[in-house]
């Protein structure tokens, strides 16, 4: 199948978002603002999604890497030219409104109610001629580790992002050993997919640290270097493994290197991917 990789908005106004714990790989980062936004790339379970947002230049880099089809409302004039650059399998609002619908809500802005899913997308996707096998570069992948071992560890590593500290942005994901996973919190809440009323959880957590600049429109938008490498920190199985990404082109995969260089093993299932610019309030206990 092909990925789906849908921008789907943090804004206080559209939360709880849907779809978030059927995606098999979230990337969070800044939008404007001081607000984030995800990059939700589906590949196996199906979900309806949004709220839908537009797009910005370095979530294609993301996208990329698994030539998928890509879903938004729009975007920044330097976004929507690197669609068309990088020949990226768009599936824009703007020109494929069959696919997306309004939920308007009580109270909520007009730009917080845009949905779509993921059933809808990947038949327009068939219709556009986008449907062909498709190869990704694989992380590499561990065995969890057994109960016992996993109780018996002094440090779980809660993990708190404070991004830019506004609009309920700060983000703490709990350490659970019974399920060997993290278990998401946003602006102290329990987050939660309205399509399934539970709570956002993943089996690791990937921070990596990136330098963004300010977009010259004088906007409040950003450009992030999401090519080259930095400092990454992965937490799996209630550890913390301190290293290092790297990235050698758009389209290469992100890899995360422990101190040694060693490509870092990642537990089977959700994964969640944490984009933060340096000097990001973060703190692990």
């Amino acid at each position: 199948r092909l990925p789906i990789a849908v921008i789907i908005e943090n804004h206080t106004q559209a939360r709880p978002q849907s779809g978030l714990s059927k995606a098999e790989v979230i990337y969070e980062a800044l939008a404007e603002g001081g607000i984030t936004r995800f990059l939700a790339v589906f590949l196996r379970e199906d979900t309806k999604v949004g709220p839908v947002r537009s797009n910005r230049p370095y979530y294609l880099d993301w996208v990329s890497e698994y030539d998928a089809v890509y879903a938004h409302v729009g975007g920044s004039p330097a976004g929507q030219a690197k669609v068309k650059e990088y020949a990226i399998k768009d599936l824009d609002q703007f020109y494929n409104s069959s696919a997306y619908h309004r939920e308007p809500k009580a109270g909520i802005s007009t730009e917080h109610t845009m949905y779509s899913s993921t059933d809808l997308l990947r038949a327009t996707a068939e219709k556009k001629g986008y449907k062909k096998e498709n190869e990704i570069t694989s992380w590499k992948f561990l065995e969890e580790k057994d109960l016992p071992k996993r109780e018996a560890r002094v440090n779980n590593y809660n993990i708190n992002l404070g991004f830019l500290g506004t609009f309920k942005m700060d983000v703490e994901w709990r350490y659970n050993a019974d399920t060997n996973s993290y278990f998401r919190f946003n602006g102290g809440e329990p987050m939660t997919d309205a399509t399934t009323n539970t709570q956002i959880e993943v089996k690791t957590v990937a921070v990596q640290t990136v330098n963004k600049s300010n977009d010259p429109s004088g906007k409040g938008r950003l450009f992030m270097d999401t090519v080259g490498s930095g400092i990454a920190k992965v937490f799996v199985n209630g550890t913390m493994i301190e290293g290092s990404w790297k990235k050698d082109s758009r389209t290469g995969r992100t890899k995360f290197l422990d101190s040694a260089g060693n490509e870092i093993k990642l537990n089977r299932g959700k994964i969640w991917v944490e984009i933060i610019p340096p000097g990001s309030t973060f703190t692990h206990t």
